[in-house]
C-alpha cells in the first residue's frame, strides 16, 4: 500500500532570501523538493502543493482532501511557518483529523518561546527532527534519514466508539486529566503496571465520597474515545451507558450492544451467564477498551471484568468508593472557563482574549462548573440583544433563586446549574413556561404519550 505523505511549510522558511519571487523560487532547489523527491524515490506518495495543488477544487478543499488522505504529515517549522495562518491551518486540519504529524525543527530550538507559544504539547511531544547543525545549516542526509526511518511503517487503523454519544460542540482539552487517564489504561506507557479499571469522578462532594453532577466527566471520558492515541492504541471501544435506575437488565442490554457489533445470536443475551460467557469468547485476543458511563452500583463493574482478556474498563461515578484507581475531575479554572465560552461563541476560532471582565465574573460566579457555563454561552450566543452584564446582573437577582427550594435529593444539587436553568427558564414565552412546570409532576423516566 502506498503511503500518502503531506509537507506543510512556510515558503520563506525553505527559500533563500534571494529567491523573492515565484519564478526565483521555482528554480530554486528548497529541502522541502529535496524530501518530495527523496520520498518518491522511496516509493512514498508525498503531496507538495508546487506538484500535486489541483485545479478541479478549490485551494483549501484541495489541501484539506489531501491532508485526510495522508497517513502522516511532515510538518517544517521555521519563522514564517509559525506566523502563517494557512500553515496553522494545515496543522490544526491534520490533528482533527489524527494524522501523525512529525515536526521539523529549521531553525532556533524546541524550547523557544515562539514554538510553545504556537504548537499544542502533542505536536511538541512528537519526537521531532532537529537537522540544524552548529553553523546554522541543514544536515540533509540526516534529516533525510531521520524522515525515512519516522515513516516506514504505516500507523495503526483508527478505530471509532461504538454507540457512544456525540462530543459536544464546545469542548476545550484537559489535558491534566487526559494524559494520566491514557497513562493508566497503557496507552501511552505500556510499561505501566496499573489496574484495569480505571475511574472519572469528581472532585467536589456533596456528602460523604458523594461527588457533584455537571463536573464534565462523560465528556472527559468521551473525549478520551476520541483521543488519536486511543482509538489507535485498542482493536474495539464500547460505550456502555447506565444510571441510577440501571439494573440486571441494564446490563445484559449493555452486553448486547457488544454482541451486536459481532453479529452474534441474540438468543444468548436472555441471560446473565450465558451473556458473560460470549463476551468471554467475543473479547478473546482482542485489545478492547469498555466505557462504563454513570455507574452507580459497583455490581456492574464487577460483571465486565473478565479474566484472561486484554480488556481495560473506563468507569464515570459520583461515588468515589466505586474504582480504587480514578481521576478526580475539578471544577474549570477562571482561564479555561473563559476558553469554554469562547469556544461556545466561535467554535472554529475562539478568542478568549477577546471577552470582558463581566464574561470573567459570569464563570467565578458559576464556579467554573462546566454545566452551568455550558448553559450561559448558549445563552449568550442565543440572546444577541443582551449583554454579559445583563446576564450577570440576572445571576446576583432574585430571579436566579427560582430553584432554590425545590424538594431535591442532596446528591442532586447543584447551586450554580440552577442559576443559569433559572435565567433560561424566565427567558421562555409564558406558555413554553407553563408547559415546563407541567412536565416537572412526572418523576424522572417516566413514559407518556
Amino acid at each position: 500500500m502506498t503511503q500518502h505523505i503531506f509537507l506543510s511549510y512556510g515558503r520563506a522558511d525553505v527559500y533563500t532570501k534571494e529567491a523573492t519571487s515565484p519564478v526565483d523560487q521555482y528554480q530554486e532547489y528548497s529541502i522541502v523538493e529535496k524530501v518530495y523527491k527523496h520520498l518518491n524515490m522511496l516509493g512514498k506518495d508525498a503531496w507538495w502543493d508546487k506538484e500535486c495543488l489541483t485545479k478541479d477544487t478549490t485551494f483549501t478543499d484541495s489541501i484539506n482532501r489531501a491532508i485526510e488522505n495522508s497517513q502522516y504529515m511532515l510538518l517544517f517549522i521555521g519563522s514564517h511557518a509559525i506566523q502563517s495562518e494557512w500553515c496553522a491551518r494545515e496543522w490544526k486540519h491534520a490533528l482533527k483529523h489524527c494524522i501523525p504529524i512529525v515536526p521539523i525543527l529549521l531553525e532556533g530550538d524546541w524550547g523557544d518561546e515562539a514554538v510553545k507559544d504556537t504548537y499544542p504539547i502533542r505536536i511538541r511531544s512528537t519526537d521531532g527532527i532537529n537537522p540544524q547543525k552548529a553553523d546554522g545549516t541543514l544536515d540533509d542526509d540526516y534529516l533525510l534519514d531521520r524522515i525515512a526511518n519516522a515513516i516506514k511503517t504505516a500507523p495503526r487503523e483508527l478505530v471509532t466508539a461504538v454507540n457512544a454519544k456525540p462530543m459536544p460542540t464546545a469542548y476545550i482539552e484537559r489535558r491534566q486529566y487526559l494524559d494520566p487517564l491514557k497513562r493508566d489504561l497503557n496507552v501511552t506507557d505500556n510499561d505501566y503496571k496499573g489496574s484495569n479499571i480505571v475511574g472519572i469522578t469528581s472532585k467536589q462532594e456533596v456528602r460523604g465520597l458523594q461527588g457533584i453532577g455537571g463536573i464534565g466527566k462523560t465528556t472527559l471520558a468521551l473525549a478520551l474515545c476520541n483521543d488519536c492515541d486511543v482509538r489507535r492504541s485498542f482493536d474495539h471501544i464500547f460505550w456502555l451507558d447506565f444510571g441510577h435506575d440501571a439494573d440486571d437488565l441494564s446490563v445484559l442490554s449493555a452486553m448486547e450492544t457488544i454482541g451486536v457489533h459481532f453479529d452474534d445470536d441474540l438468543a444468548y443475551y436472555q441471560k446473565l451467564s450465558n451473556a458473560r460467557a460470549r463476551m468471554q469468547k467475543l473479547l478473546q485476543g482482542k485489545r478492547t477498551l469498555l466505557v462504563l458511563d454513570d455507574v452507580w452500583d459497583k455490581r456492574f463493574i464487577e460483571e465486565f471484568s473478565f479474566s484472561g482478556l486484554d480488556c481495560r474498563l473506563l468507569v464515570t461515578t459520583r461515588n468515589k468508593r466505586m474504582v480504587n484507581d480514578s481521576q478526580a475531575v475539578d471544577k474549570m479554572s477562571a482561564d479555561e472557563g473563559l476558553q469554554l465560552l469562547a469556544t461556545i461563541f466561535a467554535p472554529d476560532d475562539p478568542k478568549p482574549e477577546a471577552l470582558t471582565d463581566d464574561h470573567r465574573a459570569i464563570v467565578e460566579k458559576l464556579d467554573g462548573y462546566t454545566l452551568a457555563l455550558r448553559i450561559a454561552g448558549k445563552w449568550l450566543q442565543t440572546y444577541t440583544r443582551e449583554t454579559p452584564a445583563s446576564y450577570l446582573q440576572k445571576l446576583n437577582s432574585d430571579e436566579a433563586q427560582l430553584f432554590e427550594n425545590l424538594n431535591l435529593d442532596e446528591n442532586d444539587k447543584n447551586e450554580n446549574l440552577a442559576l443559569s436553568l433559572a435565567i433560561s427558564y424566565n427567558a421562555l414565552p409564558d406558555d413554553d413556561q407553563r408547559r415546563f412546570r407541567q412536565l416537572g409532576i412526572f418523576p424522572a423516566n417516566t413514559i407518556f404519550d
